[in-house]
C-alpha cells in the first residue's frame, strides 16, 4: 500500500501523529510519503501532483491511500479498511464524508454506501486503486470537454479570484458524476477532520464526520 500525505510546514506537529497512526500495522511494501507545499502553490497543484505520482507508481491491485494534512483517524484503521476493502471489493474509496443522507440503516450495518453518492467525494481520506489516468482524465474533462461549466460544477466556485482552481475533490466528484464512475464511502467513516486553523479560510471544525468511528477531531477511538 502507499500513502500520500499532501501537507504544508505550518502542519509538521499534526502530520507527524497522522503519519505514525498510518502507519500502525504497516507491512514490508507500504511507503508513506509527505509532498510538501514549500512554495505555497496550492492544494489543487499539490493534491494533484501526490494523486497522480502515486497511482501511477502502484503496482496493479495496490491500493493508494491519499490524505490531507489535517485528517484524524482510528488506531485501528488498517483492520477497519481491510475489512471494508474484502467486501466492497471496489476501485474508489471515500473513508471520510460529511453526509447524513448516507447514514441509513442498511448502509450502516454494511460499512459503507456504493454508487454515485452526491457532495461524498472528499479529499480527506481516499484510496485508490488501478486508477492511474485518474488526474488526467479528470483534467481532461474540465478543460477540454467543458466539464467546469457542467451542472454539477458550474456553481462550486472552482475557479478562484485570482484565476487559479481550487476544491480538487470537487471538481473530481463532478467528473466522477459526468462519467458515471461510482465509488465506495465508509459508513461510519474511518476518518475525520482535525479542528485545525484553516490554511484556506474555513471556520475551525466546519467540516467534520457526523459517523465517525472515533472520539470527533481526534486519534482516539469512541
Amino acid at each position: 500500500m502507499k500513502f500520500g500525505i499532501v501537507g504544508v510546514k505550518s502542519r509538521l506537529a499534526h502530520i507527524t501523529k497522522l503519519r505514525q497512526h498510518l502507519a500502525i500495522g504497516m507491512q514490508p511494501d507500504d511507503e508513506i510519503r509527505v509532498f510538501w507545499d514549500d512554495k505555497r502553490q496550492g492544494h489543487w497543484w499539490n493534491y494533484s501532483r501526490t494523486v497522480e505520482s502515486l497511482t501511477k507508481a502502484a503496482k496493479p491491485g495496490e491500493p493508494v491511500m491519499i490524505c490531507t494534512d489535517d485528517a484524524v483517524t482510528v488506531p485501528d484503521w488498517r483492520d477497519r479498511w481491510e475489512a471494508l476493502h474484502s467486501t466492497a471489493q471496489a476501485q474508489r474509496y471515500c473513508l471520510f464524508h460529511g453526509s447524513k443522507d448516507l447514514l441509513t440503516d442498511a448502509n450502516l450495518q454494511k460499512g459503507y454506501a456504493e454508487g454515485i453518492l452526491y457532495r461524498a467525494w472528499c479529499d480527506q481520506a481516499m484510496v485508490l486503486i488501478d486508477q492511474p489516468t485518474l488526474m488526467e482524465d479528470c483534467k481532461r474533462w474540465l478543460w477540454m470537454e467543458n466539464g467546469l461549466h457542467s451542472k454539477w460544477l458550474h456553481h462550486r466556485r472552482i475557479i478562484q479570484k485570482d484565476g487559479r482552481p481550487d476544491y480538487l475533490d470537487i471538481a473530481t466528484e463532478g467528473y466522477l458524476i459526468a462519467k458515471k464512475l461510482p465509488w465506495v464511502a465508509a459508513c461510519p467513516t474511518i476518518f475525520d477532520h482535525a479542528p485545525l486553523p484553516s490554511e484556506v479560510g474555513h471556520k475551525v471544525g466546519e467540516y467534520k464526520s457526523p459517523s465517525y468511528v472515533g472520539t470527533p477531531g481526534t486519534f482516539l477511538p469512541s
